[in-house]
């Protein structure tokens, strides 16, 4: 999660606005309340990675209900043992005519297909079994 925040997005965006990128009007585009992002790499030995990746173990495992670590010992070899992955560029494509970017290709959206009457029926049976009325859905 860290890789894909702070430093493979961050990379995407670079690559489609570079530091020196201009806008259309030939202004600079990282000025004003736009900064230009640095990426980050996920080393353990600093204390930012390492308290996201703890943070985020921790917050993670509490909404799973199991057991949270808080040995830092544990918790510094985990993070050691972490390797980053790599790096691969997404394809954005840019619509020169409405000059928007867009991230791939957007796929058609598919019409859910209807149920016949057997398979509703099928379900409201299921749902009997399981207890639950069909209004509560």
């Amino acid at each position: 999660m860290f890789e894909a925040d702070y430093d493979h997005s961050i990379r995407d965006l670079l690559s489609l606005f570079p530091p020196g990128h201009k806008d259309t009007a030939g202004n600079p585009f990282w000025s004003g309340p736009k900064r230009c992002p640095n990426p980050l790499t996920f080393d353990p030995e600093a204390a930012l990675p390492y308290n996201y990746a703890v943070a985020t173990g921790n917050l993670i495992a509490f909404n799973l209900g199991i057991e949270q670590v808080t040995d830092e010992a544990e918790l510094k070899a985990a993070c050691a043992a972490t390797k980053a992955s790599t790096y691969n560029p997404k394809t954005i494509k840019v619509d020169l005519e409405e000059g928007k970017k867009k991230e791939g290709e957007a796929e058609a959206k598919k019409p859910e297909p209807e149920m016949d009457a057997s398979e509703e029926e099928k379900i409201i049976r299921l749902m009997g079994e399981l207890s639950l009325d069909a209004k509560d859905f």
